[in-house]
């Protein structure tokens, strides 16, 4: 996709990525054009511009690391981003810099599903990501965690397992 600055959004040329499928599926009638939704999709395109252009490794072994993205700025550590920081080798990352996720947030039925599989779909068939309801994925974390009961630091080991699994991973359903 090509963005110059200063440009507004709806004169961009998109090539390729969610907000390509997204207007192309506006252009079809398949679904009407939404200016939140776009919003989100322009946030989303530029994921998946950063983890396509492989700035996070290589594409076989590479890791993204997608943390939540806040409208407000957060200096605190993470115990995720501890865990991470821990497992990473420190050469990598100052070569592969991680990547910031995207956090959506809207009432039903205002498309949040729809633009997270418009991403996922637009995504490189050799990234490796899954896309799962936040209970699930919490119900398998456990399980996961309960296998473990010999393990010095088992939340460590189960972050370990679960970014070998998968370098994208997208949480729907997510409840505060």
């Amino acid at each position: 996709w090509v963005r110059k600055r200063g440009m507004k959004r709806d004169v961009v040329q998109v090539r390729g990525g969610p907000m390509g499928l997204y207007r192309k599926a506006v252009e079809d009638g398949i679904c009407r054009a939404d200016p939140a939704q776009e919003e989100a999709l322009w946030k989303l395109q530029e994921l998946y511009q950063k983890v396509s252009d492989n700035k996070t490794g290589p594409k076989h072994s590479g890791l993204t690391v997608v943390d939540t993205v806040s409208t407000t700025t957060n200096t605190k550590t993470t115990w995720w981003k501890n865990v991470m920081d821990s497992l990473q080798d420190t050469e990598k990352k100052k070569k592969y810099p991680q990547v910031k996720g995207v956090y959506l947030y809207g009432g039903v039925g205002t498309g949040k599903t729809m633009v997270m599989d418009l991403f996922l779909d637009a995504l490189p068939i050799p990234v490796r990501a899954n896309r799962t309801h936040f209970h699930d994925f919490m119900l398998n974390i456990h399980k996961r965690l309960r296998d473990k009961p010999n393990v010095a630091d088992p939340v460590a080991a189960v972050a370990h397992d679960v970014a070998q699994e998968v370098a994208v991973l997208c949480l729907d359903e997510f409840m505060v």
